[in-house]
């Protein structure tokens, strides 16, 4: 069975299938969250992979699919997964485990504002995990808190670091890596450590901006423009926002 799917960019399903018969498969993001998911429920349906002649569905083990990462690609996934194979005929058996740092998902998309003191309460931007998959049972679902730290892809299995310091080997089926990226320091744009490191940088920065006279924002892209208009309608005329941003100097 193929074993290993690593979100990390675009290609074409014609692209994909190639890499099934291999021991590792390498997913470089699908076109969709849901797209991705429908695939994977294709791959999971392949009676070369899920049955044999002398051993039908109803006795073959679950596939264990683990997710490391639960921000949007890792949650979207997992949730689409769920509800599309629960409701496979016939019945597929299957078990997902997420895996995450976070106890929350942060919502960093409207960070620009949450970090404008006084415009949202740092509690409203996270939401709980393992209370969104609620109505699946444990034999379906299980949500671990912690960090993946070494990945065997010969024995098919993840080391993963808990809260409490305490390391756990998590074996697979299939792997998908939806850790995502983050910042080279603590950021409010995103995720970064636990909810509770998170609503620390947030409060940091808060603090940070209410204090400053003058306040530089780099970039010129969405987040950056976003940024500096909340700041300028919050402190446009108590304080100095500067916007800089590159210009292309070809015509």
């Amino acid at each position: 069975m193929s074993s290993l799917l690593s979100i990390l960019s675009p290609v074409s399903f014609d692209t994909l299938s190639t890499y099934l018969n291999r021991p590792i498969l390498t997913v470089l993001v699908p076109l969709s969250i849901t797209a991705f998911s429908i695939y994977l429920h294709r791959i999971l349906s392949r009676p070369k992979i899920l049955q044999s002649e002398s051993q039908p569905n109803s006795n073959m083990p679950p596939t264990h699919i683990v997710v490391i990462g639960a921000s949007f690609s890792g949650l979207g996934t997992t949730q689409n997964l769920l509800k599309s194979l629960t409701k496979s005929s016939p019945a597929i058996p299957f078990k997902i485990t997420l895996i995450s740092p976070s106890t929350h998902l942060y919502w960093n998309i409207a960070s620009p504002r949450a970090i404008i003191p006084g415009k949202i309460e740092e509690d409203k931007m996270f939401g709980d995990i393992a209370g969104g998959f609620k109505q699946y049972p444990s034999e379906q679902f299980e949500f671990k808190l912690g960090t993946a730290q070494v990945l065997d892809t010969e024995r098919k299995s993840v080391v993963v670091k808990g809260a409490d310091g305490k390391e756990e080997i998590v074996e697979f089926d299939i792997l998908v890596i939806a850790s995502g990226a983050r910042a080279g320091e603590e950021s409010p744009f995103k995720a970064f450590g636990t909810t509770e490191e998170q609503k620390n940088v947030l409060k940091r920065v808060k603090a940070n901006i209410e204090k400053a006279k003058r306040i530089v924002v780099g970039g010129g892209g969405v987040t950056s423009v976003e940024t500096a208009g909340e700041l300028g309608e919050m402190y446009g005329k108590q304080k100095e926002i500067i916007l800089v941003y590159p210009i292309s100097t070809t015509n």
